[in-house]
């Protein structure tokens, strides 16, 4: 999804569930922050793509935990970021919600037995 869309629809949920225009944007103002990790916002493209960065370090649920802590209203709009994102297409490497656990585990194969292989 594109950064519009994520704003956009944090603050239609805002709307809806708190029929407050201030706190509509603050929602929608924390569905843009995951996309801070973005190759043209915080880093070069090349160390980006040596690390693929993005959908991982703030699309996972301790940066959505820890904004949350900060301001629940911008914690709202990055849960709804990252939920947006999960529903993509599996071309876009969908989220890594628990980055960066889920980095440590390589080569961790199960058969249908529960063998490990």
């Amino acid at each position: 999804m594109n950064l519009n869309s994520h704003i956009l629809f944090g603050i239609a949920v805002g709307m809806f569930l708190f029929h407050n225009t201030e706190t509509a944007i603050l929602i929608g103002i924390g569905a843009a922050l995951p996309d801070l990790d973005r190759e043209y916002i915080l880093t070069n493209k090349l160390s980006l793509a040596k690390h693929q960065l993005h959908r991982a370090l703030f699309h996972n649920i301790f940066f959505g935990l820890l904004i949350y802590i900060l301001n629940q209203y911008l914690g709202i709009g990055v849960f709804l970021h990252i939920m947006l994102d999960m529903l993509t297409s599996p071309a876009d490497r969908g989220v890594e919600i628990l980055f960066p656990l889920d980095r440590f585990i390589k080569d961790f194969h199960l058969d249908y037995d529960g063998i490990i292989r």
